[in-house]
């Protein structure tokens, strides 16, 4: 097998579109771009030669998840330039947030918001189907952040704000916003002096005059902005004194947020937005099937869906999969790890799945009983994902990283499945996170399923891929 090879951020050779993206010298700008067209490549060029030209400013570069930030950590620091940064957003708001106010505070997630919640709604004395009806636990929690995510500080401002971007799953009518916004109360009662990751951003604008000089940056660079609270996005704008870069992609949208750029405070019109179309990253036979999958979800009627060029660079056709139980589907894997490894042994190869009950992957185990290494690019501060070997990741914490090889285990139905009011929202999310998963391959791209295949897999093109 013949690998692309994995080249250093300052060996590339960037595209006249991404270098006039990098030599713009607007104060605010948007690029637009499919999985693969080099947006967060261009990020980093960007945010580089802003601090080597500007060495007393202050640049932070923000990514969308840990593992890239580690990745584009490990980057820049070749560079030794001290007055650049790489950072998640709730890294950075949690930090701003200390300077601000003086207190401790409990960071509740997970399972202890979603409890969290449930006593809201117990405390909500009504007859209301959100009270009465435990199916509704995970669309509440999600508006609770919506309604911190648009910033909304009163019933009168949630009574008439748009929730577009929300899907239309569960019906909401005036009357449904007055019970939400009583269960989101109670939330805030319950909670105290503990604070969840939406409260950030949230609680800093309140106060946006008190946030230290020091605190703000002069140029800041956003990757995967369309996942993106409102809100996160209006602090960004209240803390940058000069030029603020976003990048985003409507396609691998995988959060309810909608709101327009105006909304956040930035004029991106005209030459400010730049469309970057075409996939630097894998083959024209990855895109392909992957677009076959994106053209079902409904994310391609909106108006900023950046419709994808299939590249030039060809390859062989995605694999399918299908075994007859989760113990042969993991022998397979494990099979075709050591074929990759043997015949490629400086390969990048990405592990990913869906989820996981805990932290990592059964197959963690299994591989390391066979001796064979892997990292999970959560895991560890100093892993680096695009050094060679066998990498773990979910699909969420795979956006903006790539493999020469992509392994996406376990491809079958949900254990839950959503109300038949919430299946269509439901299914778009799922489609937008499995086109994430299927374009980080940039050479070959193997989708394994067994027993209760996902029906997503109906959903391709199948002359598009081989079976086996």
């Amino acid at each position: 097998m013949t690998t692309t090879g994995y080249l250093a951020e300052d060996e590339i050779v960037l595209t006249p579109q991404q270098q006039q993206i990098v030599d713009n010298e607007s104060e605010e700008q948007l690029v637009r771009g499919i999985a693969g067209s080099g947006k967060t490549l261009v990020l980093l060029k960007k945010a580089k030669k802003k601090a080597v030209k500007n060495a007393a400013d202050a640049i932070m570069i923000f990514t969308y998840a840990k593992s890239l930030t580690n990745a584009s950590q490990i980057t820049m620091k070749r560079h030794g330039l001290g007055n650049l940064g790489v950072s998640t957003f709730h890294s950075w708001a949690m930090k701003v947030y200390g300077q601000v106010f003086s207190e401790s505070f409990k960071l509740i997630m997970n399972a202890d918001q979603a409890n969290l919640v449930k006593r809201a709604i117990a405390n909500t004395k009504v007859d209301h189907r959100f009270v009465t009806d435990e199916k509704y636990v995970e669309f509440l929690q999600k508006e609770i952040s919506f309604i911190k995510g648009m910033e909304v500080r009163s019933m009168s401002e949630y009574a008439a704000v748009s929730r577009r971007g929300r899907g239309v799953g569960t019906r909401v009518t005036a009357a449904d916003r007055e019970i939400i916004y009583a269960i989101f109360w109670n939330y805030e009662e319950l909670k105290g002096r503990n604070r969840d990751f939406d409260d950030f951003a949230y609680r800093l604008l309140d106060v946006k005059d008190r946030i230290p000089e020091n605190a703000k940056l002069d140029h800041v660079f956003v990757d995967e902005a369309q996942d993106l609270q409102l809100s996160q996005i209006r602090l960004l704008k209240v803390c940058v004194r000069k030029s603020i870069t976003i990048a985003a992609d409507k396609g691998q949208k995988i959060y309810d947020t909608a709101f327009s750029w105006k909304e956040a405070g930035l004029n991106i019109q005209g030459g400010r937005t730049k469309i970057l179309t075409e996939s630097h990253r894998s083959t024209r036979q990855v895109i392909e099937l992957a677009v076959s999958l994106q053209q079902h979800d409904s994310i391609t009627q909106d108006e900023e869906y950046v419709v994808p060029v299939l590249p030039e660079r060809s390859g062989p056709k995605p694999v399918l999969r299908r075994l007859d139980d989760r113990g042969h589907h993991d022998e397979a894997v494990i099979a075709m790890i050591n074929e990759v490894l043997a015949a490629s042994p400086s390969a990048t190869i990405g592990v990913l799945y869906r989820s996981s009950q805990g932290w990592g992957h059964r197959l963690g185990g299994a591989l390391k009983r066979k001796g064979i290494a892997y990292m999970d690019v959560r895991a560890k501060k100093d892993v680096d994902p695009f050094s060679p070997g066998v990498k773990f990741s979910t699909f969420h914490s795979a956006k903006g990283l790539e493999f020469d090889v992509v392994i996406i285990v376990d491809l079958v139905e949900p254990s839950v499945l959503p109300a038949e009011e919430d299946a269509a929202e439901f299914w778009d999310n799922e489609r937008r996170l499995l086109y994430v998963a299927m374009t980080r391959a940039k050479s070959l791209l193997y989708m394994m399923t067994y027993e209760r295949e996902n029906r997503l897999l109906l959903e391709m093109d199948d002359s598009l891929y081989d079976i086996q």
